[in-house]
């Protein structure tokens, strides 16, 4: 009898499943297991290692005696259950002391987790909006709002809510599956610019060319040339100063000698 596609994370999100959350507590649905991926499965994704001892375990990475289900995580072996566990695989972890090894998850897999109630806005969480830092879930933007919480303020927020109306904060949240949200690398003291750069959420991937020549709608004059313009617009006001001040004092002059003109005349 053949087993039972399951996951390495519930795909339940009823409240009334109260099972222990261990990798092959819960169903997925039919499309859960049989949705398609960028890539499709290859055969390396379907060859299990095998080990001195056993099966290596694709979810924890321990080291199994059966073949078909892990003895530590209880995970499923075959494909299907491996396809459904990468179908719920993101960038989001919680820190579990009793599944330490347990793959990271998506934003739906962790929304289906808070209304199981197996995450609390206590629990520690990483993920794209920390730059997976670990927080409280109450503190991180996007997941605080699933309890009903602005993450900036605590205030309550509806579910649909896209500003905070207490903060101004922004609740929307994109979720990307592939997206870690790592802010792009800066070296320390003494370090040598990474030959390889991240991606911040908020910017656009880097140019191919090594040194892009900025242009002037876009990009602001280097320095030197900012300041040899402010120097230029300076002598240029200092020139004009001069003249006007030599005009004033010729003007004069001229007005004093025909007033003197006229009085000896007179």
């Amino acid at each position: 009898m053949q087993a039972t596609p399951e996951s390495a994370y519930p795909a339940s999100t009823s409240p009334e499943d109260a099972a222990p959350e261990t990798p092959a507590d819960t169903t997925p649905s039919t499309a859960a297991a049989a949705s398609v991926t960028d890539d499709p499965p290859s055969q390396d994704d379907a060859r299990l290692e095998q080990t001195v001892g056993g099966v290596l375990c694709p979810y924890c990475g321990a080291i199994s005696g059966a073949s078909d289900r892990c003895t530590e995580c209880a995970g499923l072996f075959e494909p299907l259950s491996r396809q459904a566990t990468q179908n719920a695989m993101g960038p989001w972890q919680v820190r579990r002391t009793e599944s330490p090894f347990a793959p990271p998850c998506s934003f739906e897999t962790l929304a289906k987790m808070v209304a199981r109630g197996k995450v609390t806005p206590d629990s520690v969480v990483r993920g794209p909006t920390t730059r997976q830092f670990w927080q409280r879930a109450r503190r991180i933007p996007g997941l605080a709002t699933l309890f009903g919480l602005c993450h900036s303020c605590g205030a309550g927020v509806g579910a649909n809510d896209a500003v905070c109306s207490a903060c101004g904060a922004a609740l929307t949240l994109a979720h990307d599956r592939n997206h870690l949200g790592l802010r792009r690398i800066t070296p320390l003291p003494g370090e040598d610019p990474p030959a390889v750069q991240t991606v911040d959420a908020a910017s656009h991937p880097p140019s191919p060319t090594p040194n892009p020549t900025p242009t002037t709608s876009d990009a602001p004059p280097e320095p030197r040339q900012s300041v040899t313009v402010a120097r230029a617009s300076a002598a240029r006001w200092r020139r004009a100063a001069v003249l006007l001040t030599v005009a004033l004092v010729v003007v004069t002059v001229i007005g004093i000698g025909l007033a003197a003109a006229l009085i000896s005349g007179g």
